[in-house]
């Protein structure tokens, strides 16, 4: 009994244990938020901090937000006051150090992460404070990447985040040397400490070496000399022209240094991007680099450099900017607007400037397009110098004409020689290019965007037609800034494979060659990248498209998909970038397709079209065309040229038919115009011809209903007034014609009309629909043109057609492809009812016995077939190895291994037929003549119902927002919406409130429920008090980013305040009104007449420092402050000892009372 007893006991301590093991287990969620800050500043783990930095007050995982409390444990002796932590109003902290550290200080920064529930969780970062040494530069110079370096200069040049750039940084030097600062500390800005160029300043950080170039980074800046002082650019022009190599120490010594090299020669624009601009001097060429990350020229400054580069080419004079290295090697970085000056042409003899401009000469090396290529027919700097060209020998689709290559891509692929003839004078020289040209695209594609997601290989596809822009295909790469290069080429498209990741339901990787798509935060911008470990994408059903999901710059999870969109400037853009899905959802999901456009995952279908004529004139874009088939001709489209007959020239390609743009004429019925580009088709009469031209002043066509198409009226040759049409007929040799000319209506109309599509034919407006073809089975024989199909998809095949070849075994051959298709023309034998032969070109299909085996063959001596009304196909008779005479037909079957065939071979006709006749379809399978027929056309016309169901409507809106066009909309219930055509216009109340609107199409509804939001209120005023939120007034009375605004209007109250071109600027980034120190500003809260002011409360953030004061008392964010008067007068000082201090004032809380 006692050691049960026992045995009880020690269990219920066990359990007991465990019990509470489990209720002090860390959440998981907590520990993510540990895992993600650790994360977040890994990198600066174990490092120096000789400057103030910041961190964040929370972090966000899956949506709900963990506080942090930041300490310090400081761990060198008698230094317990040297490292503090600083909340700010914002919610981040500033962990502020002794940067004059008399010796190193060694701390431990924890942070310690909680929940709503009162758990926690901590991490520890171990940093030192360095002991205080400002360096020479040659002590800099020499100082190894990793160590913390402080050095101070004058302010050279400055780049930021505002202006563009993707760090905040700048260029100072001293009279040794030059200093990059690439990277500030967090919390620290160019604009928030009010640098400017000529400031002496010390700057304390990391050192880094990249690339050749010493650097700062993560550095804390502090203002010595607000005093302008002027940089006289060191003259180089010796070093460089003495330097053997571009690498030399003389050269690169004093890096970051102004300098100014004389006697430069400008010389041409290149890089992979563009952005470096050549210069020349002593034999050494080096150039101006204008880098889209780190430039110190405003966009403005960059454009006019630009502009003047152009027209400066081969001109002499000076070049003025910042040593740089790339790779060990020099160049400059600009520090103005015009790094180039005192430029002037050289004279040069005759011989000099065609060997100057043989030099500059450049054309493309590879042409993908059908066009014309500009040709320089003068030197891009000795105009007088010129330029003829030539073809070393002639080219299918290649010729020069007014100074342009023009080519039109063939079937395959080719290169050509170019040779420019250079001459001046009686100087002279030639010059060879050879360009490869792209094969003409022979099978357009279509991308067939996916509904939802499944492993496989795919495209991605963007279509941007409608903004004018085209279809466009990911080709693999990525460009410098993280976005899909993209091309208009289908073929050119590149694989992505879309894989499921294990166990985690709706997650895939998209997979390109060896690499992975991975979207992820690259410094302050949303970029993709192409990488060997995997990143992570869900499909997102409402866009229909891939998605991932990272923290972004403000340390917000946010979801992101990859398109592009239309611009300030109205142009859409052709490459695909990361961008928040908020973009094409919720109010903006009626922007898709119209100013957002959303890259698909998709896969590619070999087009084909066909031409539908319109039966009624209509404003529109189309194309002509002219169906001769039955003339032995095909289906031709006018190409946007005319002959010298004045004829309409024709193509056999869709794909190069021309646009024809039909435009009714004002004030005259019936009547239309038919545009081709900037020109109109007129007809006319040309000396005894009727004619059509291409010509600036419009020509008119009446629509005529019995012919469906246009027709042109005017005096003939005979002087009588006659209507007429384009098309063309079938001439006394039997021909039929392939260009569209005038004729007079009389040939297609009246008596003659029955001719219309046998002799006579009438060339049509029409648009171009995407077709899909079918072999449809005869259901009895006839002499004709047909083909040979096999539909096995009840065996998980397809429907496959005869190509006209055999395989070594005797059997048709097939593809999935329609148009390949071959043509077997079925024709009947002379004398045998019943009986036929079944032709391929110039050879017959014949069953025969070869050794063993039924075999069919294409022999130049005709077989006989004969037709089976019960399979509905043709048979063949012979012998077989048996001695039988047996009956054949051409198929396939379903194997031992539940395979279906591919080919069509000769089998017994016992197999499908009697009591085997209902394995037909289901495991044997007939091959059947048949004719085309189209069995869809695109935009296949959808239900009404199917309609309404694509429409999107945001769920909550605060705006006016447009609704789809293809609906008509009326308002069901509720206040908040009116509704005119497809514009919707919201009038916010003082509440929520919620409106059913209903979108109507032919006899089908549906409602959609919307949120409109309560109006933002410009102040509250209740129970004595003011409550004004910068945000919310800033909003209702329309003030716009970086604008000055001197005057709030409080209602029984005002806020004002003076002086500075600065303080009283509202700012979007916080939603702030900033007061400036160093503008010394006056902020003056005053009751209006009858009122009195009992207390203020001002809520703010700072920067710098700053303070707000009241008289000499400082008055931290959110105090209230004891008024009982008419008004009271703060100003703006510092807690520290800077002088530009900010006060930014977020919300302000008055109470008042009647006087």
């Amino acid at each position: 009994m006692k050691k049960t007893k026992i045995l009880v006991f020690v269990l219920l301590v066990a359990l007991c244990l465990s019990c509470f093991a489990a209720c002090n287990k860390t959440p998981k969620e907590l520990v993510d938020a540990r895992d993600y800050l650790y994360n977040q500043y890994k990198e600066f783990d174990g490092k120096a901090t000789p400057a103030d930095f910041n961190r964040v007050g929370a972090v966000m995982i899956n949506g709900t937000k963990y506080p942090i409390e930041w300490t310090v444990e400081v761990k060198t002796e008698g230094q317990s006051e040297s490292v503090k932590v600083v909340k700010n109003e914002d919610g981040t902290v500033t962990v502020d150090v002794d940067e004059k550290a008399a010796v190193e200080i060694s701390y431990d920064l924890v942070a310690t992460i909680s929940n709503a529930k009162g758990k926690t969780i901590t991490v520890t970062f171990h940093h030192t404070v360095p002991q205080f040494k400002e360096l020479t530069y040659a002590e800099y110079y020499a100082t190894k990447a990793g160590k913390t370096v402080v050095v101070k200069g004058v302010i050279t040049a400055i780049i930021s985040k505002e202006r563009g750039n993707t760090v905040n940084g700048f260029y100072m030097q001293d009279q040794d040397g030059g200093y990059y600062v690439y990277g500030m500390v967090s919390g620290q800005t160019p604009e928030s400490l009010g640098l400017k160029v000529g400031m002496t300043v010390r700057a304390a950080g990391e050192k880094d070496i990249y690339n050749g170039t010493h650097e700062i980074k993560d550095a804390g800046v502090e203002i010595l000399d607000e005093t302008i002082t002027a940089v006289t650019p060191a003259d180089y022009t010796e070093i460089f022209t003495k330097a053997a190599k571009l690498s030399d120490e003389a050269l690169t010594a004093k890096q970051s240094t102004v300098v100014t090299l004389k006697g430069v020669t400008v010389k041409e624009n290149g890089g992979s991007d563009g952005s470096y601009y050549y210069f020349e001097l002593a034999g050494k060429k080096s150039y101006v680099r204008i880098s889209s990350s780190a430039c110190p020229l405003t966009k403005d400054e960059i454009t006019a450099f630009k502009a003047g580069f152009e027209s400066s080419f081969g001109k002499v004079g000076n070049v003025t900017g910042i040593i740089s290295l790339y790779d060990g090697s020099f160049y400059l970085t600009p520090i103005s607007g015009t790094p180039f000056t005192d430029l002037q042409l050289p004279v040069l003899s005759d011989a000099d400037a065609v060997a100057f401009e043989k030099g500059a000469l450049t054309f493309m090396s590879l042409i993908g397009y059908d066009g014309s290529y500009d040709l320089a027919f003068q030197g891009s700097a000795y105009t007088d110098v010129v330029i003829s060209w030539a073809l070393d020998k002639e080219y299918a689709g290649v010729s020069i004409a007014d100074n342009k290559l023009v080519v039109e891509l063939q079937e395959e692929a080719q290169t050509i020689k170019l040779v420019a003839t250079i001459k001046r004078g009686e100087a002279t020289d030639t010059k060879e290019f050879e360009v490869a040209i792209d094969a003409a695209t022979t099978q357009e594609y279509l991308a067939k965007m996916v509904d939802a997601p499944a492993a496989g290989t795919y495209k991605i596809a963007m279509d941007t037609t409608a903004a004018g822009g085209t279809v466009l295909y990911f080709d693999g790469t990525l460009n410098n800034r993280g976005a899909l290069v993209t091309t208009e080429k289908a073929a050119k498209a590149a694989d992505v494979v879309v894989e499921a990741v294990e166990g985690k339901e709706g997650v895939y990787t998209l997979k390109v060659g060896d690499k992975y798509l991975v979207g992820y935060l690259n410094g302050d911008y949303n970029n993709i990248k192409l990488d060997t470990t995997a990143g992570e994408w869900k499909w997102n059903d409402e866009i229909k498209s891939f998605t991932c999901t990272f923290v972004d710059k403000n340390g917000t999870e946010t979801t992101f998909y990859f398109g592009t969109y239309v611009n300030k400037s109205g142009q859409v853009g052709n490459t695909m970038s990361l961008s928040a899905i908020s973009y094409v959802t919720g109010e903006n999901a009626s922007k898709v397709g119209a100013s957002q456009f959303v890259g698909h995952i998709a896969t590619l279908v070999e087009a084909d079209y066909k031409a539908v004529a319109i039966d009624a004139p209509a404003a529109g874009t189309y194309k002509i065309a002219m169906d001769t088939t039955a003339a032995g001709g095909t289906v031709l489209y006018f190409d946007g040229t005319l002959n010298n007959r004045g004829a309409l020239v024709t193509t056999e390609k869709y794909e190069k038919a021309a646009d024809v743009v039909v435009e009714a004429v004002e004030g005259k019925e019936g009547v239309y115009t038919l545009k081709v580009g900037d020109k109109y088709l007129v007809g006319y009469l040309n000396g005894d011809y009727n004619n059509i031209k291409l010509d600036t002043t419009a020509g008119e066509w009446k629509w005529n209903d019995e012919i469906k198409s246009f027709t042109c009226t005017f005096v003939d040759k005979n002087g009588t007034e006659t209507t007429f049409y384009f098309g063309t007929y079938v001439n006394k040799s039997g021909q039929v014609g392939n260009t569209m000319s005038l004729s007079a209506i009389s040939y297609v109309t009246g008596e003659n009309a029955s001719k219309v599509g046998a002799s006579q034919f009438v060339g049509h407006i029409a648009t171009l629909v995407e077709a899909d073809y079918k072999a449809v089975a005869i259901d009895a024989p006839a002499a004709g043109t047909y083909k040979i199909a096999m539909d096995t998809t009840a065996a998980g095949g397809t429907v496959l057609y005869f190509d006209g070849t055999l395989n070594n075994r005797g059997a048709l051959v097939t593809t999935e492809k329609y148009e390949k298709a071959a043509d077997v023309v079925v024709e009947a034998v002379e004398g045998k009812e019943g009986v036929y032969t079944l032709k391929v070109g110039d050879k017959y299909l014949v069953g025969y016995l070869n050794g063993d085996y039924n075999n069919i063959k294409l022999d130049t001596t005709a077989g006989e077939w004969k037709w089976n009304d019960e399979i509905k196909s043709f048979t063949c008779t012979f012998v077989d190895k048996n001695g039988t005479e047996t009956t054949f037909y051409f198929g396939t079957y379903v194997n031992k291994s539940g395979q279906v065939g591919n080919t069509m071979s000769l089998s017994a006709i016992s197999y499908v037929t009697g009591e085997n006749a209902s394995k037909v379809g289901v495991s044997q399978f007939v091959g059947y003549v048949g004719n085309r027929d189209f069995v869809s056309e695109t935009p296949v016309e959808k239900t009404d119902e199917e309609k309404l169901a694509e429409i999107k409507v945001p769920g909550t809106v605060e705006k006016d927002f447009d609704l789809d066009e293809n609906a008509t909309w009326t308002v069901k219930s509720g206040e908040g919406i009116a509704i005119s055509g497809t514009k919707a216009t919201v009038t916010r109340g003082e509440e929520d409130s919620t409106v059913v609107i209903t979108a109507t199409i032919g006899e089908a509804t549906k409602d959609f429920t919307i949120v409109v939001k309560a109006k933002t209120k410009i102040y509250v005023d209740a129970d004595n008090k003011i409550t004004l939120i910068i945000q919310d007034y800033a909003e209702v009375s329309g003030w716009t980013n970086s604008t000055q605004y001197k005057t709030i209007d409080a209602g029984k109250a005002t806020i004002s305040v003076d002086k500075g071109t600065n303080t009283g600027k509202f700012y979007t980034s916080g939603y702030e009104w900033r007061t400036y120190q160093n503008e010394n500003p006056t902020i003056t809260v005053e009751a209006k007449e009858g009122y009195t002011i009992v207390s203020v409360k001002i809520t703010y953030t700072i920067k710098n420092t700053g303070v707000l004061l009241n008289g000499e008392t400082q008055v931290a964010s959110g105090t209230v402050i004891t008024v009982n008067g008419t008004k009271i007068e703060l100003t703006v000082g510092n807690t520290g000892t800077a002088t530009n201090g900010q006060v930014k004032i977020t919300a302000i809380e008055i109470v008042y009372a009647a006087a």
